[in-house]
């Protein structure tokens, strides 16, 4: 009878360049190197005593309204001023003021004296000035505590391998953020099933650990060959080592199992055989970056072909709770002779065609599905499940080597490597759960529509739910954020005005706030005067993660007044699940709102109402219409022309609008209120009579 072999279509290895290592690093202000001498347009300093006095809630610092108390710093802001522009000053912290000084365990109730902080400013110039010496002279001020250059960051869960700056796919998957989320256990397992060769896989240095021992931590220990080191290196390589590369399982164990067919042993009877081992030694992970090939009666020409006992191998591990991740093939190449396809692409490639098998085709490093490579087949439209990046892929070679191949070999693992950081996030979590998990949060990237409905959303046949996403998979399996907490509202104060002012906390270390990148900012306003015409909660706007509060314009003169504004927010993490709200905070306010819901189609023209009451005593209410988005001003002034009070002096939108006037510090008389809006202005009369 004859023999079977099972044969596995290993991708060719192209070998590139090795692309420079670049270090993120993050600045809140950019900082260039001109001519040897560092520039930057924005300086950092802070007074040991009160130079500039200000107000709780100032942001950016207006000389005439606080003037600079200190000769010398006045004198060198001007001379600064005439080589590099006048400067913008920024509160470092504005709610701060002199002699804030006392803090607060909100845990302990320990009060503690700490460094005031009111007098840090950011000095931002119009075009970038010299470093070393501008802070020279700052320095040198008696009054300066210290001066110095914007701060620059770099994220410390950025693994140190020297190769992880050229390992582009990382980033593209979101693999450091996911990594803020978990990097992964060592009781997870992934079983690397492939074939056997010379060198040994694991005494690669890139699969040491630092306290001794490798990452295999079972299996076949003579797994080896440069396929198998590419596949087990995308998986799991060592990382944050100071070696080679990063992989994408940072913390997770490997399992080794390697078949050949030198002993004359039927493959087809060793492949099923080391899957059952997979499961018995605990894997929590298979991965399958092969394709079963039948042997026709010409030794040249092959055929992908289901055997039936892969097939049943591959439900056990299934039913036993295993994720299986397998290959979806590459091009037509890599079946030169197949009688049955033709050796074109699309055709079933097994065992990723299988029930329950996850099957991953590969991205370009354009977010581009990979035109030529293997995809779903009329036959079988649901084939493809997922995709993820395979074109130069950085991983292990030979010699402790490295390369950079190409193939939906690299792209299995990197799937498998996702699944195994779920399962270490949550063990409870089933096959199903994990699929769920990465198809659902998937980026819907590539040339190709996704014109096809599946379980979890849109799909194509070529790249099925889209290229992995690390981050948001991770983030859905995270399970639904916290309600944002410390949750307040208070009064922020402007020059002229006074608005509501709402903030929060996120503690990015906190496992249900890690992963929130969004706050949706809801709000009611309640009339006191007209109840029945109050409006529902509706939505304000989405913010991002930082900063944590919010100052909203849109509403004037907060602090007192006839209105009411509620607001209550929720969190949203990546995979777009949200949290509860939190209860609502309310601020008082004094002028009327632009209606949340508006009849677009209505004309609103430029007009300006009575006042009402007319006469009044102290306060009457001034109604107007703004036709179009513009600065809008309202001024009273006396009986000879002189101004006497600013009411509204800022930008508008398009609308209605309703304001108090407090005439309290006002003689009796007559008055005229001026509205001034785009070039146009229209007055009327008011009578004070007290």
């Amino acid at each position: 009878m004859k023999t079977l072999l099972l044969l596995f279509a290993i991708v060719g290895f192209l070998l590139v360049s090795q692309w420079a290592y670049a270090q993120e690093v993050y600045s809140e202000m950019p900082i260039i190197a001109e001519g040897g001498v560092l520039k930057c347009k924005r300086v950092v300093i802070a007074f040991n005593r009160n130079v500039i006095p200000t107000t709780a809630g100032t942001r950016i610092v207006d000389t005439a309204r606080f003037p600079i108390q200190d000769v010398a710093v006045k004198t060198l802001l001007r001379q600064l001023s005439a080589h590099y522009g006048v400067p913008t000053i920024r509160k470092t912290i504005p709610r701060l003021i002199w002699g804030d000084t006392l803090v607060v365990n909100r845990r302990t109730g320990f009060i503690s004296r700490v460094q005031d902080m009111s007098q840090n400013f950011a000095v931002d110039f119009p075009v970038p000035v010299p470093l070393d010496s501008v802070l020279t002279i700052f320095r040198e001020l008696p009054c300066v505590r210290y001066a110095e250059q914007p701060i620059s960051v770099h994220p410390l869960i950025t693994p140190n391998d020297p190769l992880f700056g050229s390992q582009w796919y990382l980033n593209t998957i979101k693999a450091p953020q996911a990594w803020n989320i978990t990097t992964g256990i060592a009781a997870t397992r992934i079983a690397i099933i492939d074939i056997a060769g010379t060198f040994v896989v694991s005494n690669h240095i890139d699969f040491q650990l630092s306290g001794g021992g490798n990452k295999f931590v079972g299996g076949d220990g003579s797994l080896g060959g440069r396929h198998p080191f590419g596949v087990a290196g995308v998986a799991a390589a060592t990382t944050n080592n100071g070696t080679g590369i990063a992989g994408l399982g940072w913390n997770v164990s490997l399992l080794g199992y390697y078949f050949n067919d030198l002993d004359n042993d039927s493959t087809q009877i060793r492949l099923p055989r080391l899957i059952d081992l997979a499961i018995t030694d605990g894997a929590d992970v298979i991965n399958c970056s092969f394709g079963a090939l039948k042997q026709e009666c010409n030794p040249s020409k092959h055929c992908p072909y289901d055997y039936q006992e892969v097939r049943d191998a591959i439900a056990r591990a299934i039913a036993a709770g295993v994720v299986v991740v397998a290959a979806a093939g590459n091009s037509e190449a890599d079946l030169p002779g197949c009688l049955n396809c033709g050796g074109r692409v699309p055709y079933l490639e097994y065992p990723a065609a299988y029930d329950g098998v996850m099957a991953v085709s590969g991205t370009t490093e354009q977010d581009q599905f990979v035109v030529g490579y293997n995809y779903s087949p009329p036959e079988n439209e649901l084939f493809v499940d997922i995709s993820a990046p395979s074109q130069n892929i950085w991983t292990l070679d030979y010699n402790n080597g490295y390369n950079a191949p190409s193939g939906t070999s690299l792209s299995s693992p990197l799937v498998s490597a996702l699944a195994a950081l779920i399962l270490s996030y949550n063990p409870n979590y089933s096959r199903a759960d994990v699929e769920q998990f990465i198809c659902q949060t998937a980026d819907k990237v590539g040339q190709y529509p996704y014109n096809m409905q599946g379980q979890f959303g849109s799909r194509n046949i070529y790249m099925g739910y889209g290229r992995i996403n690390a981050y948001k998979a991770l983030s859905m399996a995270n399970g639904n954020p916290r309600v944002p907490q410390n949750f307040s509202g208070n009064i922020f104060y402007t020059e002229y005005n006074s608005h509501p002012r709402i903030s929060w906390l996120r503690d990015p270390s906190h496992p249900q706030d890690v992963d929130v990148e969004q706050y949706e900012i809801w709000r009611r306003i309640i009339s006191n005067r007209t109840p029945s015409q109050n409006p529902p909660w509706a939505l304000l706007t989405i913010v991002g993660n930082t900063p944590t509060s919010y100052v909203d314009y849109s509403i004037n003169y907060a602090g007192g007044g006839p209105y009411t504004v509620r607001y209550r927010i929720k969190a949203v993490d990546a995979a777009g699940l949200k949290s509860d709200f939190t209860d609502s905070v309310g601020v008082n306010f004094g002028n009327a709102y632009k209606p949340a819901v508006e009849n677009k189609g209505t004309l609103i023209v430029f007009q300006l109402a009575q006042n009402y009451p007319n006469p009044f005593n102290p306060q009457t209410t001034v109604t107007y219409t703004i036709p179009d988005d513009g600065f809008v001003s309202l001024k009273l002034f006396d009986m000879l022309g002189r101004e006497v009070k600013t009411v509204v002096n800022e930008f508008t939108e398009i609308g209605k609008y309703s304001v108090e006037v407090d005439a309290g510090n006002l003689s009796s008389g007559v008055y005229h209120y001026r509205l001034q809006h785009n070039g146009k202005a229209l007055a009327k009369s008011m009578i004070v009579l007290k």
